[in-house]
């Protein structure tokens, strides 16, 4: 991922900033985070990152949690249990709905 910098002077002196008002908590749902940059002290938004691989080595967590721990063979296995719940979802809702009798 792109190094996050000021949109304004381009600075990469950037801190997370708080989030003020009710509205800007909303924004959270939306995944957006509020920065400041401390060399010109613009704030602005940017969608949160999903990985801490931009966080310098010594801040990044020991074991990161979630998706990243799970070795690919289980990851094979949950994509095929969620298609086929999809499937059978599928399948279950056309068999309600008249199936080959057309009702």
């Amino acid at each position: 991922m792109a190094p996050l910098n000021c949109p304004a002077c381009g600075s990469a002196n950037i801190r997370r900033s708080q989030r003020r008002n009710v509205f800007e908590k909303a924004l959270r749902s939306l995944r957006l985070r509020p920065w400041r940059c401390l060399d010109c002290q613009a704030r602005f938004f940017r969608f949160r990152r999903r990985s801490p691989n931009h966080l310098p080595q010594d801040k990044r967590p020991h074991a990161p949690r979630g998706w990243e721990r799970l070795s690919t063979s289980t990851k094979v296995q949950i994509v095929g249990y969620a298609i086929g719940a999809v499937l059978i979802l599928a399948l279950l809702r056309w068999l309600i709905s008249g199936g080959l009798g057309g009702g």
